[in-house]
This record gives C-alpha cells, sequence and structure tokens, in this order.
C-alpha cells in the first residue's frame, strides 16, 4: 500500500509502479520502450500471483483455520 501525503492511497503493484513512474519519471522503472514495459508488467503480475499464492494465501487460512477451531 502507498499512502500519498494529500493524495491518494493506492493498494495494487500495478496502480503504484504506474504511478510513481508517471509522477517521478527519472530514474525510469517501467522501462524505455513497450517490450521493456510489457516484461515489467509480467514479472510484478508473476510476484503478485506468487506471493499470494505462498504467503496471503497461507495467512489467511491459518487466521480463518485458529478461528474456526476455537468454536
Amino acid at each position: 500500500m502507498l499512502e500519498i501525503s494529500g493524495g491518494p492511497v493506492l493498494a495494487d503493484s500495478v496502480a503504484i509502479s504506474e504511478y510513481l513512474e508517471e509522477v517521478y519519471p527519472e530514474p525510469n522503472l517501467l522501462g524505455r520502450n513497450p517490450e521493456a514495459r510489457a516484461e515489467t508488467r509480467r514479472l510484478v503480475a508473476w510476484f503478485d500471483q506468487k506471493f499470494n499464492s505462498e504467503v496471503t494465501a497461507m495467512l489467511v487460512h491459518q487466521k480463518i483455520t485458529k478461528r474456526l477451531l476455537s468454536l
């Protein structure tokens, strides 16, 4: 999550990276040509999916399991 003072709160990694690229064009974050930007977006999506399946899903499962078992 990225909270901008006096501005938006961004919670999606794609939205954050593209916001930063537009507001602060140097140094270049996404790539200088369409192919490089596409590869950056592919890697961001891959990371998001991997992090969700290996971290977020496990934490949510643990929290729900603990609550259900304590009933």
